[in-house]
């Protein structure tokens, strides 16, 4: 939790520290959690879809020899 320690303002909140304030004391809203860790999941899914080809010519190029 350390976005927790140095972040203040909650307009600048990161999606962990978010994800935990669903957490209650007696109860849980999973809906929320749910919710957010979908969506959490699809953004990077989506970006790492967009960049896959330079992704693997980055990585391909580096192992290559000679």
């Amino acid at each position: 939790m350390l976005g927790l320690t140095f972040m203040n303002d909650k307009a600048r909140k990161t999606l962990p520290v978010v994800i935990q304030s669903f957490v209650g004391r007696g109860d849980t809203d999973w809906g929320s959690i749910m919710a957010a860790s979908v969506l959490y999941t699809l953004t990077v899914v989506l970006v790492f879809i967009l960049l896959r080809k330079h992704l693997m010519t980055g990585t391909t190029a580096g192992a290559v020899k000679g």
